[in-house]
């Protein structure tokens, strides 16, 4: 067997110079908070006298102005419009009339049809509604059924494309032909998430998921809970985007019920006032619903038709026990109402059902001839973003003075829309100032991302484009006299940091010590034994650990632009024997590098010696590290010098491997020298 050795020699750099990362571009700021502490004031001026009308530019007057009328024009800047305005004083074919608002179970839509499109984001919707109906012969003859009910619902847009709902009710029933008369339902609760998206203008796709929870009355023989599960497709359309002249809004809802309510009863065969006063259904449904809504000043009249065919329904009996078709006594409906939107963020709610269904059968709660609804709803924004108002003061002052007539000064404006650089989107919202003239900002439209500039003087204009989330930018413009310049600007989204999960173990062990990210923006991290978590942007980084009874160890991570990115780096504790000492200049190894006979191959017995001295240049911070091979003296000397070559290079790819930058290292093959 060949004996060889390594030597490897280093060069100690002094650490005291700290990493430094990528310089951060200055945070864009505007004082866009000014317009909702205290509206933006345009001061102009009209003169009458004998005398010609002056130009901006005529010369002062030696004459003092007596004090003349005042009128103060308002005006909601675009992009912060309210989310819920009233809609009394609105126009008959205003975009606002139309309001998202909570349904009975908390989606967003009419009363029980859901619509695909979901509101503004960040805003919570509150519903309470009740129903009420009192009729005789029903659900079977001689017998009279009053039933009343209560649903709270909470709804919340936390994405552009994204919901979550809730609701909680409770109903009563009395039927003189039931045992007891009276029968209460408490507890019902429906949980729900819905998404929706605008593939193109005026129609939206998307769909919802609901889990239903309905307790047991041990009362009468009812155990335990039941679960109900229902997913649903959505399409809403808005006929504005393609008939301006028609509000009107349709919705339809397609999907299945599939219900466990039938399973809570299992000690007898309950009648069909137990099942209509419990909610029982022994059937999983075939749901479809169809909405129609017409936005006007004032209000929202609205009318919805649905049925759910039951599944699997065969040799279904009525009361009478005579023979009934599923499509008969399927619970089908029809419902008309409108909702008051006339006070801000504040709507009522008035509707009845009309029951379609011609018979009652059994396992399928019976449709009640009609159902008085009646409700509120209120939305609110968490956030409290308020709008910003614009106020333009005018004065006319009569005067009578001397002109002297100076040359005309000549204005225009800038005109154009802003996007989103990736998407291409409009982007509402955007704060536009015109730099050096003294005017207030301007924003782009709430939908279009369209802008329109104050009048400024002839010439190259400067403009700065910011919002939150994307790199500002400063674009020239040519003013031409009487002209509005075009302006297209793209703004580029600022990249968002990566969450990584850091884990450091030892074997099956977990562990807690330092991690020090270099990298695009060095960051250092206290990891808990449990794991910790730490958020970096983009890019390529150095992570190295610090671990008491443990080495250091170097590991490199690409981090990437989106999702989550994984760290775990396994320890090695530091041995009770120390094979690898750090003295004057050099990193001195008290053994020898094992490796295969003839071979480069290291051996797996000198791995712990190798990450001992990584450890050793980690801790030293040593910047340039030689590492120089040799054999001994069997063999001819051209193999024997080549060998040495390639174990050294073999040591090398082995440090690079644990973290160690390969341009620190070199390595040199010196033979049997």
């Amino acid at each position: 067997m060949n004996r060889s050795r390594i030597a490897l020699l280093v060069a100690l750099v002094a650490a005291s110079l700290p990493l430094s990362g990528l310089a951060q571009a200055p945070e864009a700021k505007t004082e866009w908070s000014t317009f909702t502490a205290a509206p933006a004031i345009r001061e102009t001026s009209a003169v009458s006298d004998e005398a010609p009308a002056a130009s901006p530019a005529t010369a002062p007057a030696t004459q003092s102005a007596p004090a003349g009328r005042s009128s103060l024009k308002e005006s909601v800047l675009p992009g912060s419009e309210p989310h819920s305005p009233g809609t009394w004083d609105k126009r008959l074919l205003a975009p606002e009339n139309h309001r998202a608002m909570s349904g009975l179970n908390g989606a967003t839509g009419l009363l029980r049809v859901s619509s695909a499109d979901l509101g503004p984001r960040g805003v919570v919707r509150l519903s309470l509604v009740g129903e009420y109906y009192s009729t005789e012969d029903f659900p079977v003859l001689g017998a009279r059924n009053t039933r009343t009910s209560g649903t709270l619902a909470v709804d919340y847009a936390f994405l552009d494309f994204l919901e979550a709902f809730l609701s909680y009710s409770v109903s009563a029933n009395t039927n003189n032909k039931s045992s007891p008369p009276l029968m209460q339902s408490q507890g019902d609760v429906v949980l729900g998430l819905k998404g929706g998206y605008e593939v193109v203008r005026g129609l939206s796709l998307g769909g919802d998921l609901r889990l239903g929870l309905f307790p047991g009355v041990g009362a009468q023989d009812l155990r335990g809970y039941a679960f109900g599960f229902s997913p649903r497709l959505l399409a809403s359309y808005d006929v504005r985007s393609l008939a301006p002249s028609v509000p009107l809004l349709a919705h339809l809802n397609f999907g299945v019920a599939l219900d466990g309510t039938g399973d809570l009863v299992t000690a007898h065969e309950p009648t069909p006032a137990e099942e209509l006063a419990l909610g029982l259904h022994r059937h999983d449904r075939l749901l479809f619903a169809l909405g129609l809504e017409t936005p006007l000043p004032y209000a929202t009249p609205f009318v919805e038709w649905g049925f759910g065919y039951p599944l699997g329904a065969k040799d279904l009996l009525g009361p009478d026990l005579q023979p009934v078709s599923a499509a008969s006594s399927m619970p089908h409906q029809l419902t008309i109402g409108a909702k008051v939107t006339a006070v801000r963020d504040l709507a009522l709610l008035a509707a009845v059902d009309i029951g379609l269904a011609r018979y009652v059968a059994k396992g399928i709660p019976a449709t009640s001839p009609y159902n008085l609804v009646f409700g509120l709803s209120y939305n609110f924004d968490p956030a409290a973003r308020g709008e910003a108002r614009l106020v333009e003061k005018t004065t006319v002052v009569e005067k009578r003075v001397e002109i002297a007539t100076a040359p005309p000064s000549y204005t225009g404006k800038v005109a154009g829309m802003v996007v989103d650089a990736k998407t291409g989107k409009p982007l509402p919202g955007v704060i536009v100032e015109m730099a050096g003239s003294g005017l207030p900002p301007v924003a782009s439209a709430a939908q279009s991302g369209k802008f329109l500039s104050f009048d400024l003087p002839a010439g190259k204009a400067q403009l700065t484009f910011a919002r939150d989330g994307y790199k500002p930018a400063v674009l020239e413009a040519q003013v031409e006299v009487g002209k509005v310049a075009a302006l297209q600007v793209a703004l580029l989204p600022l990249a968002k940091d990566t969450k990584v999960k850091v884990a450091l173990v030892s074997g099956k062990k977990k562990v807690a010590g330092k991690v020090a990210f270099a990298g695009p923006r060095p960051a250092e991290l206290q990891v808990v034994a449990a794991g910790s978590e730490i958020e970096l942007p983009k890019g390529r980084y150095l992570a190295t650990v610090d671990a008491e009874g443990f080495l250091s160890k170097i590991k490199e991570l690409e981090v990437p632009e989106d999702g989550v990115a994984i760290l775990e780096i396994d320890l090695s504790p530091i041995p009770k024997r120390r094979l690898v000492v750090v003295k004057d200049d050099r990193i001195q190894i008290k053994q020898q590098v094992h490796f295969a006979v003839g071979k480069a191959a290291i051996l797996g017995d000198s791995h712990q010696l190798l990450d001992q001295v990584v450890d050793a240049i980690v801790r030293s911070n040593a910047k340039k590290i030689r590492i120089e091979g040799h054999t001994d003296n069997r063999g001819g000397k051209a193999r024997n010098l080549k060998l040495s070559k390639e174990r050294a290079e073999s040591v090398v790819e082995y440090l690079v491997k644990n973290g160690i930058e390969a341009s620190r290292l070199s390595a040199e093959g010196h033979g049997d020298a």
